[in-house]
C-alpha cells in the first residue's frame, strides 16, 4: 500500500515538472511570436465607412449630408517603443505633424507626453480630428 501511494506522489511529481517545463519552454523559446501575434492582432485595420445619410427639409432638400474626415491617432507604445530603441523622438515626430496639421509644435508635444491620473502612460492619444484627405495622405507617407 505504502509503494502505491509513493509511485502515484511520483507520477503526479513527475506530471507537475512536464507542465512547469512545457510552460517555460513556451514562455522563453515562443515568446517572441506570441507577442508578434498579439500585435498583429491588436493593431489590425479595419477601414470602416459610417454612412449616416441625409437631413431633408420638408421639400426634400438636404440640409445635412454625411461626409468622411479623418483623424490622428498616436499608439503610445509604438512610439515610446521606437523612442526606447533611438529610432526617433517625441520632439521630431511633433515637429514633422506640426508642419503637416497646422498645430503649434509645443501642443502635439504636450499630448504625446500626456499621462493618466495616476501617473502611467497613456495607450493612445487624439492629436487631431476632422483633417482633410490630404493632410491625412501626408502623414501616411511619413511612415512614422
Amino acid at each position: 500500500m505504502r509503494k502505491r501511494i509513493v509511485y502515484l506522489l511520483l507520477i503526479i511529481f513527475f506530471v507537475q515538472i512536464v507542465i512547469v517545463a512545457r510552460y517555460a519552454y513556451v514562455q522563453i523559446v515562443w515568446s517572441p511570436q506570441l507577442q508578434k501575434w498579439a500585435s498583429d492582432q491588436w493593431t489590425n485595420e479595419i477601414k470602416i465607412d459610417a454612412k449616416r445619410g441625409m437631413i431633408l427639409d420638408r421639400n426634400m432638400k438636404p440640409l445635412a449630408v454625411s461626409g468622411n474626415v479623418e483623424r490622428v491617432d498616436a499608439y503610445m507604445k509604438e512610439i515610446n517603443d521606437a523612442v526606447k530603441d533611438k529610432k526617433t523622438t517625441k520632439d521630431e515626430i511633433a515637429g514633422k505633424l506640426s508642419s503637416v496639421l497646422n498645430i503649434d509644435k509645443a501642443t502635439l508635444l504636450a499630448r504625446l507626453n500626456k499621462t493618466l491620473p495616476n501617473g502611467k502612460p497613456m495607450l493612445s492619444v487624439n492629436l487631431a480630428r476632422q483633417i482633410d484627405k490630404e493632410q491625412g495622405n501626408k502623414i501616411r507617407e511619413m511612415k512614422l
